[in-house]
């Protein structure tokens, strides 16, 4: 490239992606033109327009914000350490107190042997048929199965139980 070509190049071909992709799962702070200050964790960010989403673990709900990268004037990592932002958006099972597992549990068997599914239990475990298993907490991100069909069919039943 001459140096008039790149002069008048889009920045996406000038941006570091590996620069860019160390900032995702640290803390930052980063200040707006307009003089506003956001902190939290980096989920990710858009290498066209340089826009940060960020995670903010602080708050009972999470919280993203979107910065538009237009709108950034300083942006600061405060920790070097990764957190892993999954681990802030998914609840695990031993979050989740046994009362409200178990009454899970059993509304989802209730409602796939009201669908005429064969429900069987082997330990914690509930299993249709053999070809597919739902473990705790019993809901659809936890069906695992070989056949496609009979999944999504499974998950989109049980997606509407509320305990």
């Amino acid at each position: 490239m001459t140096d008039n070509e790149w002069k008048f190049s889009h920045k996406v071909y000038k941006n570091d992606p590996i620069t860019l992709k160390s900032y995702v799962n640290k803390t930052v702070s980063i200040k707006t033109k307009d003089g506003r200050s956001y902190s939290g964790v980096v989920y990710t960010i858009d290498p066209v327009s340089e826009s940060f989403i960020l995670a903010n673990p602080s708050c009972d709900k999470q919280n993203l914000k979107i910065i538009m990268g237009h709108a950034i004037d300083n942006m600061e990592v405060h920790t070097r350490t990764e957190t892993n932002v999954l681990d802030l958006f998914l609840s695990s099972s031993e979050d989740t107190p046994e009362s409200i597992i178990m009454r899970r549990k059993n509304a989802v068997r209730e409602l796939l042997l009201e669908n005429r599914f064969p429900v069987t239990e082997n330990g914690n475990i509930l299993n249709i048929a053999g070809i597919l298993s739902i473990e705790p907490p019993y809901d659809e991100q936890h069906c695992s199965s070989t056949n496609e069909i009979v999944l999504v069919r499974i998950q989109e039943l049980i997606s509407s139980v509320v305990v």
